[in-house]
């Protein structure tokens, strides 16, 4: 136990450390003060009113308060922490595999995110007190969140093993694909099937526990939590020895994916290497399934014109930290090999730019296409002009975020770490063109379309100015960007 007390203190250190020297600190303060606000301002009403539900045996308010706080560990664990020690890093130290489970446990709490995390889960348990069975809940709420941060740290486990991510990662998507499709196509019935799911869900287990008219009558969903984190806990460990001991993916040889994604010119190869390290980000992939799930519903029956836009807005919000930080995957001899090459920081940057314009591309291609079948040529061509206007606007402002406040992205993670303004100044700020664009497609007429032209003219000015002047900034800021981002 002394030796787990120990590299705890040194990973605390070292992850505290690190947040000073850089950047990190600022966004760890605006988040904690967003997050701490909302505990705050919002959680006190939510808990009483859930403590009152409980008294008189009625349990709706408490499996929202308890689905959040499960959905918020799954979050944290996803974040990237940057933390000294990895799973693989711990294989250096001559400790059995369940200690090193406890240590690989311990540092998440490194993170001041995930200490507020806790903070709030143990504040919302509050509400049982006023229920008929005020242990046993209050036994059922800590399985629960036991149960949410094994599923978070088991999801993460098998993201760092390539050969978990080929051989689960394809088959849960295609399951949750299909699960959307169906939802989507049967409307109000969804919202029924929906309701029976939650039933059995894990935090309504919690909210019957609670108010159980006797203890035996709260055995039967109290056996089933334990039984479900004994599960989790046996694919926590499995997967962490996983993590521990499997061997790192080689690169695979002639991708399927390079040769559909290529790109001609002598800035080709660049392309490609930057379309290879955009496809290791999970922000890809929700707005790709999103856009499958739309595409399969539509085989059934048409769908509005308004539902596919509004799509396209939400995959680019859903891209919105990959955009604004396109160096994040880079390291600080990358970007000195650009000047080696030599290349311009205008073409730096357009190199970036046009990887993810493939991916954007690639994402939306079967939205375009459904539109081309179920609504005709001109409907998808007024998507396709609105899905350009939501570039132009986005990497125009990404560009300027991208060489001023980087920050370091890790593979097979979501692109935490933005401050959470400039994220959502960038967000904002790229999606009013596409907005306005949406309206003016409503007016069908003449000076509309006329409206839509110079929206569309004037993004790609913004953006061309923008990556003129973002360029000359990389250029005279190669050298910090790369202490950023070591």
């Amino acid at each position: 136990m002394a030796g787990i007390a120990l590299i705890f203190r040194y990973q605390w250190r070292a992850f505290w450390r690190r947040v000073i020297r850089t950047r990190r600190a600022r966004s760890y303060l605006l988040a904690l003060t967003v997050f701490g606000g909302i505990l705050v301002a919002i959680l006190p009403a939510r808990l009483s009113r859930a403590a009152r539900e409980l008294s008189a045996g009625q349990t709706t308010s408490m499996d929202v308060v308890l689905w959040i706080w499960c959905l918020v560990w799954l979050f944290v664990l996803l974040e990237d922490a940057n933390v000294s020690l990895t799973s693989r890093h711990l294989r250096t130290f001559p400790i059995e595999a369940r200690r090193l489970l406890g240590v690989r446990i311990l540092s998440v709490f490194c993170s001041p995110v995930a200490l507020l995390a806790a903070l709030g889960s143990l504040i919302s348990l509050w509400p049982l007190v006023f229920a008929r069975q005020t242990l046993l809940g209050g036994a059922a709420a800590l399985l629960l969140f036991a149960l949410a941060l094994g599923c978070g740290m088991t999801v993460s486990h098998v993201l760092d093993v390539a050969e978990l991510r080929r051989k689960l990662l394809v088959p849960v998507a295609v399951v949750s694909m299909a699960l959307g499709a169906v939802f989507f196509t049967r409307g109000l019935q969804s919202f029924e099937l929906l309701r029976t799911v939650l039933d059995v869900s894990p935090p309504h287990l919690v909210s019957v526990v609670s108010v159980a008219p006797t203890p035996s009558a709260a055995v039967i969903p109290l056996t089933l939590l334990a039984a479900g984190s004994a599960a989790v806990g046996s694919l926590l460990f499995w997967s962490f020895r996983r993590s521990l001991f499997g061997e790192p993916g080689k690169p695979a040889v002639g991708r399927a994916a390079d040769r559909v994604l290529w790109f001609p010119g002598r800035f080709g190869g660049l392309v490609r290497k930057e379309q290879h390290y955009l496809r290791k980000l999970l922000d890809v992939w929700p707005g790709l399934m999103l856009v499958l799930t739309v595409s399969v519903a539509s085989l059934v029956g048409p769908v509005p014109p308004i539902i596919r836009q509004s799509i396209i807005i939400i995959v680019f919000f859903l891209n919105t930290h990959m955009i604004l930080n396109c160096f994040g995957l880079n390291t600080s001899a990358e970007l000195d090999r650009y000047a080696i090459l030599p290349l311009r920081g205008r073409d730096v940057l357009l190199v970036k730019n046009l990887a993810l314009t493939m991916i954007v591309a690639a994402q939306l291609a079967l939205l375009i296409l459904v539109a081309v079948w179920r609504s005709g040529a001109v409907e998808a061509g007024a998507e396709v002009v609105v899905a350009a206007v939501l570039l132009l606007s986005h990497l125009a402002w990404g560009n300027l975020v991208s060489v001023i406040a980087p920050f370091k992205m890790r593979f097979y993670r979501f692109a935490s770490g933005a401050e959470p303004l400039t994220a959502m100044a960038g967000s904002t700020i790229g999606s009013i063109p596409g907005v306005m664009v949406l309206v003016l497609l409503r007016f069908e007429s003449f000076w509309s379309a006329v409206a839509i032209v110079g929206v569309l003219l004037l993004s790609l000015a913004v953006y061309l100015a923008s990556l003129h002047y973002s360029g000359r900034i990389f250029e005279h800021r190669r050298q910090t960007l790369g202490e950023q981002l070591a």
